[in-house]
This record gives structure tokens, sequence and C-alpha cells, in this order.
């Protein structure tokens, strides 16, 4: 994303990036819902932060681990050939 003035315009790159992760959990809107969720439950009961600090941990590297293995393509870069 590129920031013009007050606005956020989307990039070639941003867009590419998006196309290729979108059927990841990382791009569902349900985990917003889930996390949000969950922090409603800290609020309440704050034992649940650690349990919830370790998802999160849980989940960032298996995140890590999905987007590690993905090959991204630069359209602006020349396909190499050999």
């Amino acid at each position: 994303m590129q920031r013009k003035k007050k606005n956020l315009i989307q990039t070639e790159r941003g867009l590419n990036l998006y196309q290729t992760i979108k059927c990841l959990r990382i791009a569902d809107a349900r985990l917003t819902v889930e996390w949000e969720s969950k922090l409603a439950q800290i609020e309440k009961d704050p034992s649940f932060r650690e349990v919830f600090a370790d998802e999160i941990k849980e989940y960032t590297q298996k995140v890590v681990d999905e987007i590690s293995s993905l090959q991204f393509i630069d359209p602006s870069q020349p396909e190499l050939e050999f």
C-alpha cells in the first residue's frame, strides 16, 4: 500500500500478495471476530490472558511457516530462462 495524503492506495505488489494468501486463514475476517471474542473473555477473566497468548504464539508460528513455504511472483521482474 502507498499513502497519498489521507488515503491508502493499493499497489500491484499488495494485490499480488493478497491473491497469494487470500485462501489462508490469515486473510479470513472470522479470525478478527474470534480474537475480539477472546479479548472480551480476558476482560472478564484475566487468567485467560496466558492461554490466549499461547494460542497467538502457536498461530503465529503456523502462519509464518505457511507463508514462508509460498512462492511469490513479482510481475515487475522478468522471468529467468535457463
